[in-house]
This record gives structure tokens, sequence and C-alpha cells, in this order.
């Protein structure tokens, strides 16, 4: 009876020897991704960054201090099953682009043994992916359970260790502004190198701004891609619409401020906080312009506005 009893109570123990991740690789020693041209610095916009880099399977976190962009941690990432980048839903692929976080999937939401303990999803179709016909969506950065490896593929999501998910869940931002930027492999440069990037772009977007004011529209246009579309007009019908705009007011001024500038390959998203003021109208929120390098020259292709409250301009050192 008590050698019975002894064999009831041996429980099988559950190992994960076998689960071996990839190693993650450290972003080189004084340099900084290409793509964070201008990050935000909690100014509306957060300081912090996501960066996945899939070749090197490799997901690190960057803040930018004092205009000093500073990597805060590196972690062993998985992707989609197969390379390359996604077009099509069910491809298994991860998409490469600029994307920002939506929500936060808390694991009551989740399916364990597929997501984990947490889960952020990500904007991805966004207007490129669009404008390339790429179809699928819920493409999430989530957690995986411990006997599980990160080795294994996904169906195009990103995924971390429940660990490391934790952290990177205290410098998330879950008003939509947070960037999660997808490279096949990203290219690092020197902050000297990045610093005239920005001032290109910024110099650009100011430019963009003058010739906007200044009701010169032909010059305003020149910005603006043949394949422009936004708010259901293309490019003719956009010119028409400001056109009629102008002829409506004597004079109007425009006001930028914090914008941020991210990049990837030739891709580029800048957001900002834009206050207009004319005779006829008034407003402030915040314009998001999506730009693609065109021949050596940067062409808006779509933007769009959404109103924001006037608080923001007493609670921000603008």
């Amino acid at each position: 009876m008590f050698k019975y009893l002894l064999i009831l109570c041996v429980i099988p123990t559950i190992t994960f020897a076998n689960v071996v991740d990839p190693e993650p690789i450290a972003p080189p020693t004084g340099l900084v991704p290409a793509g964070l041209i201008k990050p935000g610095a909690n100014n509306y916009y957060p300081s912090t960054t996501i960066i996945a880099d899939k070749s090197r399977r490799t997901l690190s976190v960057w803040k930018n201090s004092n205009n000093k962009i500073e990597l805060l941690d590196f972690y062993s990432m998985d992707h989609g099953k197969k390379n390359g980048n996604k077009q099509v839903q069910g491809d298994l692929k991860t998409p490469e682009g600029i994307y920002f976080v939506q929500d936060k999937k808390s694991a009551r939401e989740l399916e364990y043994n597929e997501y984990g303990i947490m889960a952020f999803t990500l904007n991805y179709p966004n207007h490129f992916d669009h404008m390339n016909r790429k179809t699928g969506g819920g493409i999430w950065l989530h957690s995986i359970p411990p006997h599980k490896t990160l080795k294994r593929g996904s169906r195009g999501c990103l995924v971390l260790r429940e660990d490391q998910i934790k952290k990177v869940d205290k410098v998330v931002s879950l008003n939509q502004r947070m960037p999660v930027l997808i490279f096949d492999k990203v290219n690092y440069i020197k902050p000297e190198e990045l610093s005239k990037n920005q001032e290109q772009i910024t110099k650009w977007l100011e430019n963009w701004k003058e010739a906007w004011q200044s009701k010169k529209l032909k010059n305003y246009m020149k910005f603006y891609s043949k394949n422009f579309y936004s708010q259901g007009k293309n490019k003719v019908a956009w010119y028409k619409y400001k056109k009629a705009i102008n002829a409506k007011v004597n004079r109007f001024s425009v006001n930028i401020k914090n914008p941020v500038i991210y990049k990837n390959k030739d891709q580029y998203i800048v957001r900002f906080l834009q206050s207009y003021q004319s005779s006829a109208l008034t407003d402030f929120g915040e314009k998001t312009l999506y730009i693609r390098r065109e021949k050596n020259s940067l062409k808006i292709v779509n933007e769009s506005w959404a109103a924001e409250r006037k608080e923001v301009l007493g609670s921000l050192s603008l």
C-alpha cells in the first residue's frame, strides 16, 4: 500500500532545456539608427522608439535624451516564418515600415499558448502599405510562453520573451504616437550624419510651410507626388481645393511645433502639431505627412489632420 501511494505522488517534471533562443546582436557602439531622423522628446510625442531588426533577430529600444539618441536595451526577437516584406494576408511575413502602437492587450484577452501574457497592436497596414496594395492585418508585438522557442517563426508578428515584454511595457505609450520601426536590416550611422539629415528634412518642411503660407500655389504643389491622394482627392483635385481656399482669405498663418521624423528606406513619416489662423478659420491639431523619395526629391503622397484639444497648448512647451 505504501509503495502504491509513492507511485501516485510522482509528478513528471517539465524542463525547457531544449528551448534555445537566438542571441541578440548589440547595436554598434557610437552609432544610431538612420531611421530616427528626429524622434520625440516627450513634448507631445514620446521620446522612446522601438526598432526591430529582422536580419539580426533583435529588437532594440532607444530614447531621445536632450537631443542625444541613446540605446536603452536590446532583446532576442522572433518574426514571421518566412523572410521578406509582407505583401498579402497569410504570407507569414513581417511587414517593414514605420508603424505606431495602437493598443495593449492583457493576458485575459489573449490565448496564452500563442501570445503569452501581453501584446501591443500596430497600425499595419499604413498608407504606404495601401498604396502598394498590401493586405492582411493583426500585426502585433507580443510575448511567448517559456516552453516555446523564439526560433519557431510567427504569422507575421514581432515576438519577445515575457520578461522582455514587461520591460518594453514600461516605456510604451498608448496614445497612438509611439513609433515601432521594422527593418529587414537596420542601417546605423554616426550622430553627426543623423544631424545633417535632420537639418535637410527640417528645412524641406519649413519650405513646404512657407510655400503654403505665401499662397504660391504652384510652388506649394511641387512638394506633392503625382500619386498623391488624400481626403478623396488626387493631386489635381487637391490643387483646386487649395485654390478655392486661397481665394476666400487674404492671408493666413501656419505654425508648426514639435515635428518628429522617421525614415525607412524611401519612406518618411512626419508628424507635428499645427496651428492655422486666417480671417475665416482658426484651428489647432496634429498633421501627419506620408512622404516618399522620388528621383532624389521628397514628395508628399498623403496627408491627414486631426483636431487636438486647445489645452495641449498650455500643457506643452511649444
